[in-house]
Formats: structure tokens, sequence, C-alpha cells
């Protein structure tokens, strides 16, 4: 048995506890712990107990994070130690890295451990591909690709994907651009339009996948919002980018998820839900 001291601050342990305000650790690809921060804006040293056994491969999942008002909240990592006698290799960009852009819903928000149970962490079970996530609580597509934001998220977005020989992109950030009216379904195309050509350019090789958003169920809807546009409008404004972009596809995600799997805001999802919508990424991006 060996332990692991991780260096951690929580900037949201306030606002939510449990798994937001830890670190999932993972012993070959399996769920093991969390390192649970205990107060909110301190840096904390935790003490980890990792799994038994020799030529232990961890990964350390940060929680899920949350956009309030201006910053991003979230529980961060500065640094691990080892005892003197251990050895550490950090392992070199995989060379099928998946970048997954998402909000709440794929951050695992509702589900029973964020670490282990978002459709994010769960596709990292179901798949060769080394997913990275890029994206937070109430994430807009408008955040990533209005003009303001536009460069810099390129650039960050393409350090991800690394030209590692994939150049894989799931677009997974919809629902929050029609629920909180952040913009026209007809500024979602052309924000994201312009973005990934833009990506494009950065990444040759780009390959991209936009998926739609799941549906909005009771209590919740789908009708009509401050522009006068309903979900399905954004979901036909994504897929109209595929038009003329032979390396973007499109796949309507609005019922891979059943009804009752869904939290009781009729948004977000249980971790059978969550279960279910990675089995559907799952199918786009292969086993």
């Amino acid at each position: 048995l060996r332990r692991l001291a991780i260096h951690q601050t929580s900037t949201i342990q306030a606002t939510y506890t449990g798994s937001f305000a830890s670190i999932g650790v993972f012993n070959g690809g399996a769920y093991s712990s969390l390192s649970t921060s205990t107060a909110v804006n301190t840096s904390q040293v935790v003490d980890t107990l990792l799994p038994s056994g020799a030529g232990k491969t961890i990964d350390l999942v940060e929680g899920t994070q949350a956009l309030v008002a201006s910053s991003i909240y979230g529980t961060f990592m500065s640094g691990i130690r080892l005892p003197t006698d251990a050895s550490i290799v950090a392992p070199s960009a995989p060379a099928n890295r998946c970048v997954l852009v998402g909000d709440s819903i794929r951050n695992g928000y509702t589900t029973t451990n964020a670490q282990s149970d978002a459709p994010v962490a769960v596709l990292r079970g179901l798949t060769s591909y080394k997913v990275t996530l890029l994206g937070w609580g109430s994430a807009t597509s408008y955040y990533f690709t209005a003009a303001a934001n536009r460069a810099a998220w390129v650039s960050s977005v393409a350090s991800m994907l690394d030209a590692t020989g994939t150049n894989l992109l799931l677009w997974g950030v919809m629902t929050n651009d029609y629920g909180l009216g952040a913009q026209s379904a007809a500024n979602y195309a052309t924000n994201l339009g312009a973005f990934l050509d833009d990506l494009k350019v950065a990444v040759p090789g780009l390959t991209v996948i936009l998926l739609g958003a799941i549906a909005r169920v009771a209590p919740a809807a789908e009708t009509a919002n401050v522009f006068g546009d309903t979900t399905d409008a954004y979901r036909t404004a994504a897929s109209g980018l595929t038009s003329g972009r032979a390396w973007v596809t499109y796949s309507n995600q609005k019922n891979v998820v059943t009804v009752g799997n869904y939290h009781s805001d009729g948004i977000h999802l249980q971790t059978a839900g969550a279960a279910e919508l990675a089995t559907a990424d799952r199918a786009l991006i292969g086993a």
C-alpha cells in the first residue's frame, strides 16, 4: 500500500460538497476513492491511500466545476507528493485523445458521484480513447465561441488536442444556450461555425462530432425562449454546420436517455441516465 499526498484547494466546497469538493482517484481506469477537501478557499494537503499492488496506473480527476457569476468554482490540484522511495512516471500525451466540451449534464451534476458516474467518466471506461473534459456547470457554447473569447478558446482546445493523431472533438454544449438565453439559435450556428473553422486551421486533422442536446422533460419544457427559439431550433442549427464541412458530423441525442432516468428537474440525469448518455457517445466514437 502507498500513500499519495495531494495538494488541493476547493473554491466550491461551501456551495457543493461531496464529490464536487474532491479529487477522484482511479487505479488502472477503475474508480478507487475520493480525496476530499474539508475547507473552502484553503490550500490543503490530503493524505490519500492508494490501492494495493505494484506498478499502479493512477489517474487523478478533479471534481465537477461550476460557473458562478464570472468565476469557475471547483476543486483544483497544485501538486502531489509520494514517499521518497517511490517512483512516478507522468505519461506523455496519449496518441488517442478525445476532447469533450460539455456542461453540467456531462459533468455529472445530480449523479451519485461526479468522478465515477458522470457521463464523461463512464465514457472513459467504455472506449480506448483517452477522454479529456473541458466544461463546467452552466457552460454555454456562447462562452467558448463568441467573438471576444473565440481566439483564446481555439488556442486552448488546439493545445488540448495536442496534435496526437486523433484530433477528435465532441461538442456537447447546447442546452444552456437555449435555457439560459445566452444566444439565439442563429447566433449559435454563426459563432460555433466560426469557432470550428478557426480550430480547423489550427488543427488541420480535426474531426468534430456535434452532439444535439438531450430532451428537457417534465417539469422542464422545450418551448420558445426569450429569442423565440425552441430547443429543436438549436439542434437544427447545429445540424446545418455539417454543410460544406466533411470533417463535421451531427448526432441528435434528444431521445437517447430514458425519461425515468432523469433527475427530478427534468434537465439533469440520475446515474442510470448518465450511463445511457455515455453509451450513446461511445457508439459514435468506438469502443
